[in-house]
């Protein structure tokens, strides 16, 4: 029995440094698996390595702005400004962090800061279809629907996937009934853009 666990044991000791092998030891490592906790919604865990990656290398805006993300989701959203404030004065034409940082002034209700870091956002990344989005959920919420309608439509044919009831909502409002009824009719027939467009309509 005593033999069977000192076999146990040596076998553990040998395999514990390949168990450790697979830990990230750099930023960018901390920065990818981060990365891939955030994509599966382990926030917390997410937030840890990239908290992890700004210990290690403390000038990488990519980091805080990774962080801010993970932060934003986690609802602390003054905490995503501050972290996207340092990536920004790191990296000043950071676009990304533009974005975010507008996207958690989006959730602090601070619309007007949230329209200047969309702005920039788009000003320094003019393909960049999430902060036409990002600007165009904006519009809505201060039902300012044409300007969204015109964002949404730039994201749109930026990247199509941004076909969205939100656009559809700001189309109605907006009194753009054509636009609007050819993306219902265009969107695969699941019902909720109809449904949309029946709660919308004027």
């Amino acid at each position: 029995m005593r033999t069977a666990t000192l076999l146990s044991l040596t076998a553990l000791a040998f395999l514990a440094p390949l168990a450790r092998a697979d830990e990230p030891t750099t930023a960018e490592e901390f920065i990818k698996r981060g990365v891939r906790r955030h994509e599966k919604r382990e926030f917390e865990k997410a937030l840890a390595d990239f908290t992890e990656a700004i210990r290690l290398e403390p000038t990488s805006a990519v980091a805080f702005n990774d962080r801010a993300e993970a932060r934003r989701h986690l609802k602390e959203y003054q905490k995503a400004v501050e972290d996207c404030t340092e990536a920004i004065r790191l990296d000043p034409k950071y676009a990304g962090a533009f974005n975010n940082r507008g996207s958690a002034y989006l959730e602090l209700k601070e619309y007007q800061n949230a329209l200047a870091d969309y702005t920039e956002a788009i000003r320094l990344d003019p393909k960049y279809p999430n902060s036409f989005n990002n600007r165009g959920v904006l519009h809505v919420k201060k039902k300012d629907y044409p300007k969204a309608v015109a964002d949404f439509t730039e994201a749109i044919r930026l990247n199509p996937k941004y076909g969205s009831a939100s656009w559809l909502t700001a189309s109605y409002n907006s009194g753009d009934i054509n636009s609007a009824t050819w993306l219902v009719q265009t969107t695969p027939p699941t019902g909720f853009f109809t449904l949309q467009a029946r709660a919308t309509a004027p």
